[in-house]
């Protein structure tokens, strides 16, 4: 799920990041809300060539946390996982995932790499030893490698587990990520991390 507000600039490499995965089978919502620069020209552009695997849709500018709701609705996949628009990921991301979305995880978490404005390498942030944990563990294991961080676009999500939840970001909160994650962490039965 990719949340767009007015990313001209980035969401060329961030959707190049998508398209591109080894593993194919993957649904990618672009959630168009409501951008007023060429963002959106830019994803018709690749929906136009890859209509089986990229779904836009609109909506009126509600934030990034409204956005995120809105693509969740949409969802289809075993699994979500979402990617700001000035983001992108490893195209192998998926395909290395692979072995741990079959084993029914609640949670997985992967690696982060922090890069600036010029994609130079900035700060490594060591990511998943895939050691199983549930519950209470998971969440301290979590939030001591973390501290407060948990940001949305660091885990992948297990589709059914988030809707059987009704796990919603609140709209009009600023790092409205961090607390739900942790709770996420919570409710959690089994976690990759």
């Amino acid at each position: 799920i990719v949340p767009v507000y007015n990313v001209e600039r980035y969401i060329v490499r961030s959707m190049d990041s998508l398209v591109n995965q080894t593993l194919k089978d993957i649904e990618i919502i672009v959630v168009n809300d409501g951008s007023t620069d060429n963002s959106k020209k830019l994803i018709e552009i690749y929906q136009e060539k890859y209509p089986n695997k990229i779904k836009l849709v609109d909506k009126e500018n509600g934030g990034l946390s409204d956005a995120r709701n809105y693509g969740i609705q949409k969802a289809t996949g075993d699994y979500i996982c979402f990617l700001d628009s000035d983001d992108y990921i490893d195209i192998n991301l998926f395909s290395k995932l692979q072995k741990y979305l079959d084993l029914d995880y609640d949670m997985i978490k992967y690696k982060l790499v922090k890069v600036d404005e010029n994609y130079n390498e900035t700060e490594k942030v060591d990511g998943p030893i895939f050691e199983e944990k549930t519950g209470e563990e998971a969440f301290n294991t979590l939030y001591y490698q973390d501290v407060m961080l948990q940001p949305a676009w660091l885990y992948l999500y297990k589709t059914e587990f988030w809707k059987e939840n009704n796990f919603e970001y609140p709209v009009g909160k600023l790092h409205e990520d961090f607390a739900l994650t942790s709770l996420i962490m919570l409710k959690a039965k089994k976690v990759a991390s």
